[in-house]
């Protein structure tokens, strides 16, 4: 065999050798298991997905979008990949790990190949060890979680400057240029453009440093013109999707991430070791384990840090003695520049890091750049080459060495092997999550699709009418299930027939993205009136419903099995599903949540609602057309009232101009008055507690925070805004959190009640105030403050500016304090709450209270008056008008109880309504007389003796308790009296609420023993209480049978016990929820009678129960 042959064969060694652990390491995660690989689609239906990824538009998964961005780049080389091994018959893991090997065998094949041709030597181990170092660090196991599209960009990176490398040296060559345009065209630009920008900037930047060099200016521009002409050929198969849905696509970035996130983890020091990439230092809140869990040992285990600091250090330690090497310093630059890409933004106080957030939010078209670490390929590469070649220029050097023993030459064989230890160590805890097997989050691994979802969208798929879709719901932010995490919903990578559900990102039109949500949400947070779904179920042409129950609450944020049913079920079609998928199981609200056990199957269908739907495509008649002043929410509350036909054309009133308006008039338009569009905050993330309260029309809005605004060009006219009486604005900074709570908005300071707050969750201080700024100045010589203290904190100092002077500091006292204030006459204050310090941040702060003498504050909402204005002076005569005004009340506004936690601790569970009312501001084009009609809940704070009284119990004895658990009226006293073991007193219980229950009667009792039956589920146990009547009590022990036995006997017309302590609970797992209440069925009492209340029929109020004011005129109105 020639010299030739043999030294081409060896050049074969390395990269054969790093393929071959490629293929090793890729099956070696989770074999026989596949895992969602960013779509869904790709695995369970890739030649259907490979057939759609090409179209502009997409009618599935919402009403309809511009899909081409992030889908368009499928086409290449990924869906065909997955679609060939698909069709092929291969099963659908083993086509997954090959795609994996694939690209890691192509990216360290590509690094042997640059530093061959950068780095010239006879050995192969620089290559080599280059390769391993660049397969294996925290880029890769970040990138097999996060998209293979950013490990495929990467992989090609190498190749793109190795044939630019040889097009610099061959100038006047269409070869190099034209593998250049090839590996541009196919490193996903089409799924993400950003990562691509880096790639460009690599290779320019690699140009650039020919430039300077021997090759001369000239030679680079000769190769540089070619390989441009040849990439933009190349790449418009996916350029042009890319700007259709730049220019005429929803921007849905605001929705999934924003730049505050982004850019709080990307350190220098955390950069450099290919780690800063955001979502590895989070958990999914509530949700205790991290999001990516393989990423841990990165952050937790000494070994692994040590490693991949010791991988940075090597390779900037290799520059001292590869001074000669030239390109040494390209490497360096190139690290260097990239870890500065990847930090720019850190810290985000910076001064730097505030003007790229500045950056981030007023350049729009660098929005998809937000995410600085996918710049981390290029420091990958060049800590892979300068290691490499470092570390291998180490091992080829130490194998070289001779020593002269007794006259013999040897090798220093124990040097050696010592070295390869020391690297193998290295690399391996530099890529321990690989090694180990566990490189992949084990929560998105899954055998297969279960087959009742299968069936169930198989069936949907037959069942439903034409021309319309399948709705899931509730919808899910991520696809998360008990049986494995698929990224995204599984029905639309099953069904060939359009799936309505929703899901984080939201490429429709604001419109039509704010319809879906607004529907889902009414589901999610138990907001549902009666006959509320159908109508507009009708109107997104829904055609099936789908209900699953496998849902992971937890990591998916939506509803649980049973609150679901429950919501449901009082839907008219949804008393009963018309086919059932998998086994049934019985389910339960969460411990912490009331609600009845139900047995549900694994996959619901129901029927579409009748009458017959209209369909995704179809014509209204023109006659008696509604006209909405609003946005989709003043869609969904027309349904909710009944008065939504999606049979009729409807308009937004902001979409109207006035001579379109007056088009409408002969048809006879119903003109619909809402308050939705309101001026408010969203936060994207979260299906709960994730509206903020409703903005003054000056108010700043923060730009972290997503908001629907779909009439931008129309103005406030077109908002809700809030108004505020003897104030110019009222006004807090909120910074994305994990929830909202309008509850806690400004206003709570200022209405006069001391049970309501203003709390602040703001970290940094500087943003911790409550601005109030009056119309008009006056005379204040004090105000009076209450801060607001319970067990959660304490707020014992405000910092107080007047006329936005300089502040001064009070310190306060628990209660009432009276600060003077500076100058005779008041414009503005501003009041902020230092908070204390902790390793969480700051702790919250807020005030219960703020009185300004001679200033009484009310709060309202003004509705739109777009409407108002196209009608002014039209002939309105054969128009109807409705008002559709909905309360800004707490999730689950069925369910909601007195508070019994500490407001500072800003439970969901303890989420208060906002308003007690409805004060709204509407301005009508004509005059009109209205009848009233809506529905209403039973207020936490109405009396058990009320309701007792409302449900015919006998007045000769009354029972009342604390509260009742969720406010729900069956949890009243008297339940515990009421001889039926299915009912029961339930009431909530914390170390700071002692929950009591009272009787009180005509006639006098003895009373020696109590016995205290639960009521069978999760509630807590009592083990001791306290026994009361009017002339004293007992402190006493509860038997583990619920008796309790006095001292002795006492002779009383009342009694009153109260739960002092209760059988502490250990958690079941890391963050699970566990009970919050205590529940009797029977409190047994020897000689009480038992109570007999009417459990059904029909109620009423008396008149006047609420009532209807306008401008001095009152209409009472009763509850039926």
């Amino acid at each position: 065999m020639g010299l030739g042959r043999r030294l081409s064969q060896r050049r074969l060694f390395a990269p054969l050798l790093l393929t071959a652990i490629s293929v090793v390491i890729s099956f070696w995660q989770r074999p026989h298991m596949r895992y969602s690989d960013q779509r869904i689609e790709l695995i369970t239906a890739p030649g259907r997905f490979l057939s759609q990824v090409g179209d502009v538009w997409s009618s599935t998964i919402d009403l309809g979008h511009i899909q081409t961005s992030q889908f368009v780049g499928y086409l290449f080389p990924m869906g065909p990949f997955f679609a060939l091994g698909d069709a092929a018959g291969i099963p659908v893991w083993i086509v997954q790990r090959f795609w994996i090997a694939g690209i890691l065998a192509l990216g360290a094949w590509g690094v042997v190949r640059l530093v061959e041709r950068l780095f010239p030597s006879r050995s192969q181990s620089a290559g080599f060890i280059a390769g391993l170092v660049f397969i294996s660090g925290p880029f890769i196991t970040i990138g097999l979680n996060r998209g293979t599209s950013w490990l495929l960009a990467a992989a090609l990176l190498p190749w793109l400057l190795l044939w630019t490398s040889k097009g610099i040296a061959n100038p006047r060559g269409w070869v190099a240029p034209s593998v250049v345009a090839l590996l541009l065209a196919a490193a996903g630009g089409g799924l993400n453009a950003a990562v691509l920008v880096w790639l460009v900037a690599a290779v320019a930047l690699f140009g650039l440093f020919e430039a300077v060099g021997p090759a001369g200016l000239r030679t680079v521009v000769a190769f540089t013109w070619r390989a441009v002409v040849l990439c933009f050929l190349t790449s418009l198969w996916w350029v042009i999707p890319v700007v259709i849905q730049a220019k005429f696509g929803a921007n849905y970035l605001t929705f999934t991430e924003h730049a505050e996130a982004i850019l709080h983890t990307p350190s220098a020091s955390e950069s450099l070791r290919l780690m800063g990439y955001w979502v590895a230092y989070i958990n999914g809140y509530p949700d205790p384990d991290p999001q990516l869990p393989a990423i841990g040992g990165y952050l937790l285990s000494a070994p692994t840090i040590l490693a991949t600091f010791a991988v940075p250090a090597i390779a900037i330690g290799s520059l001292l003695f590869l001074r000669r090497w030239r390109y040494g310093a390209f490497f360096a630059l190139l690290l260097g520049l990239s870890v500065l890409a990847m930090s720019i933004g850190f810290p985000q106080q910076s001064g730097i890091g505030r003007a790229v957030t500045d950056l981030y939010y007023s350049a729009g078209p660098l929005q998809f750049m937000r995410t600085t670490y996918k710049a981390a390929p290029l420091a990958a590469l060049a800590l892979a080459c300068l290691a490499g070649v470092g570390l291998g220029s180490a091992f080829d050097w130490v194998r070289s060495v001779r020593l002269d023993v007794n006259g013999a030459v040897r090798a220093v064989w124990p040097a050696t092997a010592v070295l390869v230890l020391l690297i193998g160590a290295v690399i391996l805890f530099w890529g321990r999550p690989l090694w180990s097997g566990n490189a992949v989050d084990a929560r998105l691994f899954f055998p297969s699709v279960p087959t009742p979802w299968v069936a169930a969208i198989d069936q949907a798929q037959s069942t439903t009418p034409a021309d319309s879709r399948i709705a899931v719901l509730p919808g899910e932010l991520f696809g998360w299930y008990r049986w494995g995490g698929t990224q995204n919903s599984v029905v639309p990578g099953l069904s060939e027939k359009p799936v309505l559900v929703r899901q984080i990102t939201r490429p429709a039109t604001e419109q039509a993205a704010q319809l879906l949500d607004s529907v889902d949400a009414r589901v999610q947070q138990g907001r549902l009136t009666p006959g509320q779904l159908p109508p507009l179920l009708q109107l997104m042409g829904v055609g099936r419903v789908l209900v699953g129950t496998d849902s992971s609450p937890r990591l998916s944020e939506a509803l649980d099995p049973a609150r679901v049913e429950a919501e449901l079920s009082q839907q008219p079609g949804f008393a009963k599903p018309v086919a059932s998928f998998g086994p049934a199981a019985t389910f339960l609200p969460p411990p912490d949540r009331g609600g009845p056990a139900v047995k549900l199957g694994e996959v619901r269908a129901y029927a579409a609602p009748r009458p017959a739907s209209p369909r995704i495509t179809r014509v209204h008649p023109a006659e008696k057309p509604a006209v909405i002043d609003g946005d989709a929410e003043g869609v969904v509350a027309l349904a909710g009232v009944g008065a939504l036909n999606p049979g009729r054309a409807s308009f937004y009133a902001a979409d109207l101009t006035r001579a379109s308006f007056g088009a409408l008039l002969p048809d006879q338009p119903t003109l619909t008055f809402t308050d939705s569009n309101r001026r408010r905050a969203v936060l994207g993330s979260k299906l709960t507690t994730n509206t903020g309260p409703t903005l003054g029309a000056s108010d700043p809005l923060a730009r972290e925070f997503p908001n629907y605004d779909p009439f931008k060009s129309g103005g406030m006219a077109t908002r809700t805004v809030a108004v505020y009486s003897g104030l110019e604005s009222l006004f807090s900074p909120v910074t994305p959190g994990f929830t909202l709570f309008p509850e806690h908005r400004p206003f709570a300071a200022l209405d006069g009640r001391t049970d309501t707050a203003w709390i602040t969750q703001e970290k940094d201080p500087s943003r911790r105030y409550l601005q109030i700024n009056l119309k008009r100045p006056i005379s204040v010589p004090a105000i009076r403050i209450r801060p607001h203290r319970d067990s959660g904190g304490i707020t014992s100092r405000v910092d107080l500016s007047v006329n936005g002077g300089a502040e001064r500091s009070v310190a306060l006292k628990p209660g009432w304090n009276t600060v003077p204030v500076a100058g005779a006459s008041v414009k503005s204050l501003r009041l902020r709450v230092p908070g204390r310090n902790t390793y969480y941040g700051e702790t919250p702060g807020g005030l219960d209270e703020v009185v300004i003498p001679g200033l009484h504050v009310t709060e309202a909402l003004r509705m739109p008056t777009r409407l108002a204005g196209l009608a002014a002076g039209r002939d309105l005569s054969r128009s109807a008008f409705d008002i559709v005004a909905e309360r800004v009340t707490a999730d689950f506004p069925r369910r909601i109880g007195k508070p019994a936690g500490v407001p500072f601790a800003l439970d969901p569970l303890d989420m208060a309504d906002a308003e007690s009312e409805i004060r709204r501001i509407v301005a009508l084009p004509a005059s009109r007389k209205f009848s009233a009609s809506g529905w209403g809940s039973v207020s936490p704070a109405a009396s058990d003796a009320s309701l007792d009284s409302l449900a015919g119990v006998s007045l000769a004895n009354s029972y009342e308790s604390s509260a009742r658990f969720e406010g729900v009226p069956i949890n009243r006293a008297s339940s515990a009296f009421d001889r039926d073991p299915t009912t029961a007193w339930i009431s909530e219980y914390n170390s700071t609420n002692n929950p009591w229950i009272r009787w009180k009667g005509s006639q006098p009792i003895v009373v020696r023993r109590l016995v205290l039956r639960p009521l069978p589920g999760r509630y807590l146990e009592p083990t001791r209480v306290t026994v009361a009547t009017p002339t004293g009590g007992f402190d006493l022990r509860v038997s583990r049978a619920g008796v309790v036995v006095l001292p002795t006997a006492i002779t009383t017309r009342e009694l009153k016990l109260t739960i002092r302590s209760v059988k502490r609970l250990r958690r079941t797992a890391r963050g699970a929820r566990v009970p919050r209440s205590v529940a009797f069925s029977e409190i047994e009492i020897p000689g009480l009678p038992a109570v007999q209340p009417r459990r059904s029929g029909k109620f009423a109020t008396a008149c006047g129960a609420a009532s209807i004011e306008s401008k001095g005129s009152s209409l009472p109105v009763r509850f039926t």
